[in-house]
């Protein structure tokens, strides 16, 4: 699965996933010349706000809880 994730001013506008290459790359490029800058990853499922897996996240969380501003 490829997740697309575009931003605005460092804000997630929309997030897109495919499983077809050519249209990840098609989306990419379509969003990055409206304006945009695209992010894109390969895994099944992401936390989009952490461009990581959910398996990753949990690690991370479980070594060292983020602490809240």
């Amino acid at each position: 699965m490829f997740n697309i994730f575009v931003d605005s001013n460092g804000h997630n506008v929309a997030t897109f996933h495919t499983e077809e290459a050519y249209d990840a790359s098609a989306l990419a490029n379509h969003f990055v010349d409206a304006g945009y800058s695209v992010d894109t990853d390969l895994w099944d499922a992401t936390v989009a706000d952490a461009m990581m897996s959910p398996e990753v996240a949990a690690l991370a969380e479980a070594t060292l809880p983020l602490v809240s501003a």
